[in-house]
């Protein structure tokens, strides 16, 4: 590649010296080049000065719009700033001569001429992955991923064939009537040829979150690497900030992309925002960062959330929405301007919103749990069974999906809490009220992944507890870590949840060891708090100013979302439920009830892959299992042989309930992936889930039942009975049914208590007993 004369313009004298050897790479060669940036190490600066000493004209692509207004201004003029998709629809107009206007149906009228009908939404989403990925076609490996990336609930060998044949469609569709949205204008840029080596230079920042599909485009327009005369790239990054691995970036795509175009790597190690003691805890997750010689101390906090205040200016940070919604609404109570950032996360629960609650007319009250569930449930219940066939990327979405649900259940809860009553608008005006933008707001609210390449003076980190989310990829979980504590250019404060705080853990900067802690419960992944039916009174998170009211009038008490204390599992007797029954004597020669036939979970699969990636914990004389369920087994005090735990928990899995048989079955899987012969466990959780199995099978009959009434298994002290329950409201996915005067809601798939049930709560007996 041939060498440019160096431009007048002289490097700037503030350059540290890994600025100076970078700029006089770019200046004295025409190599391609990956500058590794740390988390603000000055690498947009960088770049841009980069811009003035290349003699060639080419294109800056930075990562949004924004980004975009505030470059151009900065650039020489034969550089311009686009980002990638700005630059495909210039091809794309190129190519047609007209206005390419976004299509944003066109995946699903795709899926639908590809004859998916019954899954039209999903198959949309997989063809849109597929592109994302690069993905023409499908090999068995692939299709299991893409499987698992958009919750195919087919065969994977299904999309082996479908993904092609949308592909043919698409392209048609684009070529018949010139339809394309957002994905295809990288898509059939980079498919059909058009740009190709185009550009003399491209500039590309924030290069780790480049997916496959956005590298093959660059690589294109600059004849990469097949052109007889290429051009240059020159691309900044980190990989310690790859934090949209979900979503197809990989972390290992800057290094391949290195070595696929043969760039220098370069460093820019030394982070000019943050303070040295800020950087001391970046260090726990980046070894690469460095404090600037003149840093400044900064401060860090550790604090209680609950006592948490905040200032004007303050930026809350969390890893989920949920807490940031809750203290939003808070906030606002007291009267203080919030800004909830994310347009996505207002766009999704919008739509949430609109699938739970009536479109005309008002819901009631204590109708949102039930609303909730039916919208929750169906998208569950498919991610709960993967997840016990050992598939990881489902816990992951199952979290996000968690998480949304309590962000739908606190918004349709609080207005209508005063009334009684509330309507789908008064719950999108709410919304719309805590997401718009607002620069001048008092509190900022963001969750750490929209945060990434932002800064502020004093940086608030909500639950830090909650990180890294078990549910996640570990090297994702590191990066959002870092993107988290790197925010800040002053003031670094954790604060915890209430039992984080009481125990005395904290947050370790780099060099100490990072307990885990307290409880592997803390994503709240149990559906238990959103599923619950009455939320206790919550408390101000703060002393409000003087003159501000603070018993919740404006607006009403909130579920609760502060990270869970580990459950101690209820013990026999003590399992949660409003049916009173007075106990009585068991008939004497009372027949046994006749088994209860349901179909049973399948044996446990041998690990997935993704299984793979859980990290093994070290030898132990015994086996230290990773339970995070609600209802933990392993990790106790009790130690147990495996072979004498595994035949238990064998006859559990026998058992008819599915409740019991589902438990027993996701234990055997997590006893599987440990070879010790001894085992933790929480002796107290499997007795009694033993308890309520013996118990059901020996339980007292009841009359036979009619058409409208079913049989439930009541749970009275060391007996269990079955009454006669009423169906009061049938609905697609809950029972409600009166028993012995009590009226309960039941799931109606499982039979299990709406509200969370436990071994020793009452349950639907779906084959009656004879």
């Amino acid at each position: 590649m041939t060498s440019w004369p160096a431009p007048a313009r002289d490097i700037p004298a503030f350059f540290t010296p890994q600025q100076h050897q970078f700029m006089t790479m770019v200046r004295t060669t025409g190599q391609h080049i990956f500058l590794r940036a740390t988390a603000g190490a000055g690498k947009t600066t960088t770049l841009v000065e980069a811009a003035w000493h290349l003699p060639q004209p080419g294109v800056f692509f930075a990562y949004n719009k924004h980004a975009v207004a505030d470059l151009q201004p900065r650039l020489p003029a034969r550089m311009r700033a686009r980002t990638l998709h700005a630059h495909g629809v210039m091809l794309l107009r190129q190519t047609t001569g007209r206005d390419i206007v976004p299509h944003e149906d066109k995946a699903r009228k795709v899926a639908l001429l590809a004859g998916e009908r019954r899954h039209t939404y999903i198959a949309a989403l997989a063809w849109s992955k597929a592109r994302e990925e690069g993905l023409r076609t499908l090999d068995v490996d692939a299709a299991a991923y893409l499987t698992s990336l958009v919750e195919w609930p087919g065969s994977p060998d299904a999309l082996i064939h479908l993904i092609p044949r949308m592909h043919e469609i698409g392209q048609h569709l684009w070529e018949r009537d010139g339809l394309a949205d957002f994905t295809d204008f990288l898509w059939l840029p980079a498919t059909n040829g058009y740009g190709a080596a185009s550009l003399q230079v491209a500039l590309v920042d924030e290069a780790q979150d480049l997916t496959p599909l956005r590298q093959a485009f660059i690589l294109q327009l600059l004849g990469l690497p097949r052109s007889a005369a290429p051009g240059r790239l020159i691309f900044v990054g980190d990989p310690d900030q790859a934090v949209y691995l979900h979503a197809g970036a990989d972390k290992e795509a800057l290094g391949r992309l290195k070595t696929r175009v043969k760039a220098v790597e370069m460093p820019l190690s030394v982070s000019f925002r943050c303070p040295r003691d800020v950087v001391a805890y970046a260090q726990a997750y980046s070894t690469f960062i460095r404090p600037a010689p003149t840093a400044k101390p900064g401060t860090i906090e550790h604090l209680s959330a609950e006592e948490a205040t905040f200032e004007r200016g303050d930026v809350v940070l969390c890893r989920t929405n949920a807490p940031l919604i809750r203290l939003a609404l808070q906030l606002m109570v007291q009267g203080r301007s919030v800004s909830v950032v994310g347009r996505d996360l207002e766009k999704r629960l919008g739509e949430g919103l609109r699938d739970i609650l009536p479109a005309t007319g008002s819901y009631l009250n204590d109708d949102v749990t039930e609303l909730v569930r039916g919208y929750y449930q169906p998208k569950a219940d498919p991610l709960k069974e993967r997840i016990r066939q050992g598939d990881r990327p489902a816990k992951r979405i199952l979290t996000e999906l968690l998480d949304i649900s309590k962000c739908l259940r606190f918004l349709a809860w609080i207005v209508s809490r005063k009334e009684g009553n509330a309507t789908l608008q008064q719950a999108l005006t709410l919304l719309a009220a805590l997401c718009r933008e607002q620069t001048d707001a008092e509190v900022i609210l963001s969750s750490v992944h929209r945060a990434k390449g932002k800064e502020w003076p004093r940086v608030t980190l909500l639950y830090p507890e909650m990180m890294p989310m078990a549910s996640g990829d570990p090297e994702e979980e590191t990066a959002v870590q870092f993107v988290a504590v790197t925010r800040s250019q002053d003031t670094l404060r954790f604060a915890y949840g209430k039992e984080s705080w009481a125990t005395g853990w904290r947050v370790k900067p780099g060099g100490q060891v990072q307990p885990a802690p307290p409880s592997r419960t803390r994503e709240n992944e149990d559906e238990t708090a959103l599923l619950a039916g009455s939320p206790p009174v919550v408390s101000p998170p703060q002393a409000a100013p003087a003159g501000e009211a603070t018993d919740f009038q404006a607006l009403p008490s909130l579920p609760p979302v502060i990270p869970p204390a580990t459950k101690t599992p209820a013990l026999p007797g003590q399992g949660r439920t409003r049916l009173k029954v007075e106990p009585s004597a068991v008939p004497s020669g009372a027949a046994e009830p006749a088994p209860v036939r349901v179909a049973q979970p399948s044996s446990p699969p041998p690990p997935a892959k993704w299984a793979q990636m859980i990290p093994r914990p070290e030898a132990a004389p015994h086996a230290l299992v990773e339970d995070d369920r609600e209802w933990a087994l392993f990790g106790g005090t009790a130690v147990l042989d495996r072979q004498d735990l595994q035949e238990r928990l064998e006859a559990l899995q026998e058992e008819p309930r599915p409740f019991l048989a589902t438990w027993a079955t996701t234990s055997l899987e997590l006893l599987h992936r440990n070879p010790e012969e001894a085992v933790s466990i929480q002796l107290e959780v499997l007795e009694q889930f033993e308890q309520a199995a013996r118990l059901a099978r020996l339980a007292v009959p009841s009359t036979s039942t009619t058409a409208a009434q079913l049989h439930v298994c009541v749970f009275e002290g060391n007996l269990a009975r079955i009454r006669v329950g009423r169906v009061v409201r049938r609905h697609v996915r809950f029972l409600r049914l009166e028993v012995d005067g009590q009226e309960l809601v039941f799931e109606r798939r499982y039979g299990e208590l709406l509200e969370g049930g436990t071994p020793l709560t009452p349950f639907i007996v779906t084959t009656p007993p004879r």
